[in-house]
């Protein structure tokens, strides 16, 4: 049994072939760059400190002598955006910015809500912490998609995901993300960034390049596509 260039040839297609089955045709619903100078279509709950940062400013905390890391450089674009707790606040305060969608009695032609429910959703962002302004130790900062229904008195705590990006690598960007799936009869979505305070904090989180987008579900087509390059590799394999 010899394997020849042609069976190597074929099984990397097929390889391939699998592969591409869950980028193509990925539906990008929502993305923020913020070369508007505006963190546009965020909701906040309570309340959230959020701004747009130039490429290129001073970094909160940082001597202004334009070394290497004592300025903001954006991974793309001219701007970034730029969020930090409340400074002050008695007790445990969450606090955080958010896309919003909430037409549940919108029909799926016409509203988000209908139109995501059962489909996985994923969301997505370049990150970056400074050692000249990091989070205190008792700042945690949060990528979150969370469910709830018409009158928020009911939270889909088992769908929905809040992870931490505050672990993130200090003085570099780092690309962050999540995959949900949208329950069924949820009536209001959220995707966002939060942090969670105890008392003083300060610290800042820098973000870019943020994107929700439905994660393909493989076509019929792609995956008779897939098996068919699968069994001619496997053919020449064998002989």
């Amino acid at each position: 049994m010899k394997t020849t260039n042609k069976t190597k040839a074929g099984l990397l297609a097929a390889l391939l072939a699998i592969f591409s089955l869950n980028t193509i045709n990925a539906e990008v619903i929502f993305t923020e760059d913020f070369e508007d100078g505006a963190w546009t279509g965020f909701s906040s709950y309570p309340s959230a400190n959020t701004a747009v940062l130039n490429s290129g400013d001073t970094i909160y905390g940082a001597p202004a002598t334009g070394a290497p890391g004592t300025y903001i450089v954006a991974p793309g674009g001219s701007k970034l955006g730029k969020m930090w707790p409340l400074y002050w606040s008695p007790g445990n305060v969450t606090t955080s910015t958010f896309v919003l969608y909430n037409d549940y009695y919108a029909t799926p032609e016409t509203g988000w809500v209908p139109y995501l429910q059962g489909k996985q959703v994923k969301l997505s962002m370049d990150v970056y912490i400074s050692s000249y302004d990091p989070m205190q130790a008792s700042t945690d900062v949060n990528i979150f998609a969370k469910f709830f229904n018409q009158d928020y008195s009911y939270y889909y705590d088992w769908a929905s995901v809040i992870t931490s990006v505050k672990d993130t690598l200090l003085d570099t960007w780092v690309t962050r993300e999540i995959t949900v799936t949208v329950p069924n009869d949820v009536s209001i979505i959220q995707f966002g960034l939060e942090m969670t305070q105890q008392n003083y904090s300060s610290g800042a989180v820098n973000v870019d390049n943020m994107a929700i987008q439905i994660v393909p579900e493989p076509s019929a087509g792609a995956l008779i596509v897939a098996g068919t390059g699968c069994l001619v590799a496997l053919r020449r394999f064998r002989k």
